[in-house]
């Protein structure tokens, strides 16, 4: 693991394989939603780049998305990148879906466009678990600190 430095005292982690490539041009920091990510300007086709982006090869227009599994936006070391869609890239978001309503606890879960109610409880715990199980069987490895055993290569 290499660093590569950016504006604003930021750091982005790349792999050793990709370090060189990647440090041949200016990266800085850009915040977006409360993210830190590794962006560079290029004027054809004119806007920003980020680095997870390259690194997937995922070119403009491309609608698939770049996920961090971490959710560290500046960690843009393969095993923590993967490619997704719009949907299953907002999966990880860690969105709560649990709540106290009208003297008790309810769990509910959005997925396909579709509000699935996941039941009633009596304590905020057990709203908490029926939806954490929901992401696992809705979301599947896309799910919120979702661990997944990976072989090392």
């Amino acid at each position: 693991m290499r660093k590569i430095k950016l504006t604003q005292g930021k750091y982005a982690l790349v792999d050793d394989a990709d370090f060189e490539w990647l440090n041949q041009w200016k990266w800085h920091a850009h915040k977006e939603r409360n993210i830190w990510y590794a962006c560079r300007s290029i004027w054809k086709p004119r806007g920003l780049l980020k680095m997870h982006r390259l690194i997937l090869g995922l070119d403009f227009g491309d609608k698939r998305q770049g996920d961090h599994i971490n959710r560290n936006g500046l960690n843009n070391q393969r095993n923590n990148l993967r490619i997704c869609t719009p949907q299953q890239n907002h999966f990880n978001n860690g969105g709560k879906g649990y709540g106290f309503y009208n003297g008790g606890w309810i769990a509910h879960i959005r997925f396909n466009n579709k509000s699935i109610h996941l039941g009633r409880f009596k304590t905020r715990q057990e709203a908490k678990q029926a939806r954490r199980k929901a992401e696992i069987k809705y979301f599947g490895e896309f799910a919120h600190g979702y661990k997944v055993q990976r072989a090392r290569a």
